[in-house]
């Protein structure tokens, strides 16, 4: 999934329960449609009921948030 303002452009994901072979289309789809906000903390839930599923897409690491420069 997409990460925005981190330390890393992307962050690993699952889902917390396995996802019918028939919303697997529309869970990828939902993950591909969003950006998250650095950081991202391991096991944070980002999505809940992605396409419609009983599931929730977490993150698998964690992402800091990137340094900002001062500028004098």
């Amino acid at each position: 999934m997409l990460v925005s303002n981190g330390e890393r452009l992307l962050v690993s994901v699952k889902t917390d329960r396995p996802v019918p072979m028939e919303s697997m289309r529309s869970v990828v789809d939902s993950i591909r449609e969003i950006t998250v906000e650095a950081p991202v903390a391991r096991h944070q839930v980002l999505i809940k009921n992605p396409g419609g599923t009983q599931c929730a897409v977490i993150a698998t690491q964690t992402v800091a948030r990137k340094a900002s420069k001062d500028v004098d």
